[in-house]
């Protein structure tokens, strides 16, 4: 969601609709101290915003915050999938292991949510260093298919021996991961 009213200022505080200035730090603090939706509701309002060149990479420093705060903290999985799909619009290809991380932290805990976890964690895979970050891939990759939702078409795994190259990529740190995922091998393999 992007707000074409806000107003950024040399000060690092961002003037959002009916609510005055904000200052991303104070804003991180609350989320931190006293984690509530509106908590994520106002950071999340804050990495969206409008801004001028200059305030990317505090909007970036508060989409990343976002992320693990709430895959720490697991919240609703429905309003985690509302968040993520506000942020996925700017930062999903930057922050895709942030995307992952939170994603599957809400998967599995409401069938309802499920589908629009699924697509946000599938269009993040999209967009991915599948093969520089493999376990996290891996991982979403196995969750999607053990719960049964739609798993990602992997483009470079219909490439001649890439698969087995991301398996032995993840074999040493999450060996149950191979044995998860072997089921998605491609069939041209």
């Amino acid at each position: 969601m992007t707000t074409s009213s806000s107003a950024w200022h040399l000060n690092n505080f961002v003037a959002l609709p009916g609510s005055g200035l904000q200052s991303p730090l104070r804003a991180m603090v609350r989320l931190w101290t006293e984690p509530s939706i509106e908590a994520y509701q106002r950071y999340v309002e804050i990495a969206t915003a409008e801004a001028p060149e200059w305030a990317e990479h505090i909007q970036m420093n508060c989409a990343a915050v976002v992320l693990e705060r709430m895959a720490a903290n697991p919240i609703e999985p429905s309003v985690a999938a509302e968040l993520l799909e506000r942020l996925r619009k700017s930062f999903s290809g930057r922050l895709g292991n942030g995307f992952i991380q939170c994603g599957l932290s809400h998967l599995g805990r409401d069938s309802a949510a499920d589908p629009r976890l699924a697509e946000i964690l599938s269009s993040t895979l999209h967009r991915f260093p599948v093969m520089h970050d493999a376990v996290p891939a891996a991982d979403a990759l196995a969750r999607l298919h053990e719960l049964g939702l739609p798993v990602p078409v992997m483009v470079d795994f219909r490439k001649p021996g890439l698969f087995d190259i991301f398996l032995d990529l993840i074999a040493d740190e999450r060996p149950d991961l191979v044995q998860r995922i072997a089921p998605l091998r491609p069939k041209n393999e």
